[in-house]
């Protein structure tokens, strides 16, 4: 199989993931969805990328190839078809251990503090290394999660790294739904980096992160929400799910 159909593969597997999705329905009417995680972290992956509640839900084809794309750094779908044979080796390489945001935040920090080279096939080996490094520390060591005072700490640290959270906030996990106060989240350490990470109160049994969190304002007498999706802006008209 070339490098190119390759890509049209994942791009067809990415909308087989966005194919999986279920709509919750929530007692006061609103809704958010729920996919699969077969090859791709959707959900996460439409935040990462800053799509709307519009584009969530008109997903396709040609969308799900330019979202392959960009997850390895091409601007569009043409673009990525008309890099060289060595980019495309590298890009194949990149996405074949690529699920959510976070495995392309990793490399990113990676390149930019360790890659000091233009040569392609210098990467492709540099490139290599770092997933092998990676896979290895994924086996060998599981995520610590946090308690007393370290688990305090960690979440004083991340009040403000995705929105402007109160330790007395109550928040929904777009995961699963559930909603809680984030001084009850889950702090684990990440044993690739060794920070402390805000995960939602289920963990492990849900995954979602801070990133997937959302501060439950208090309604007023003149809201009215009947019928529209949980995460839809009524003044702008975009999701203010992928608002960063």
């Amino acid at each position: 199989m070339s490098n190119l159909e390759f890509f049209k593969r994942q791009a067809k597997n990415l909308l087989k993931d966005w194919n999986s999705r279920k709509r919750i329905e929530r007692k006061d009417g609103t809704y958010y969805y729920r996919y699969g995680k077969t090859f791709f972290d959707v959900k996460d992956l439409f935040k990462f990328f800053g799509l709307s509640m519009k584009d969530e839900e008109s997903f396709c084809l040609q969308k799900a190839q330019h979202m392959i794309a960009q997850m390895v750094g091409f601007k569009n779908w043409d673009e990525l078809n008309r890099t060289s044979d060595d980019f495309l080796e590298l890009s194949e390489l990149l996405l074949r251990h690529f699920k959510n945001s976070g495995d392309i935040i990793g490399w990113q920090m990676f390149f930019k503090d360790e890659v000091n080279t233009d040569d392609v096939k210098e990467i492709i080996k540099l490139a290599k290394n770092y997933f092998e490094t990676m896979s290895k520390s994924k086996v060998q060591t599981e995520p610590v999660v946090l308690t007393g005072e370290e688990r305090i700490q960690g979440l004083m640290r991340n009040l403000h790294v995705i929105g402007d959270f109160k330790m007395n906030s109550k928040v929904i996990c777009m995961h699963c739904g559930d909603e809680f106060h984030y001084k009850d989240a889950t702090v684990i350490r990440d044993p690739s980096d060794y920070k402390a990470l805000v995960m939602c109160k289920n963990y492990p049994k849900c995954n979602g992160s801070l990133i997937d969190m959302q501060v439950i304002r208090k309604r007023t007498e003149h809201d009215d929400y009947s019928g529209v999706p949980f995460d839809w802006d009524m003044d702008n008209g975009i999701s203010s799910e992928y608002d960063y």
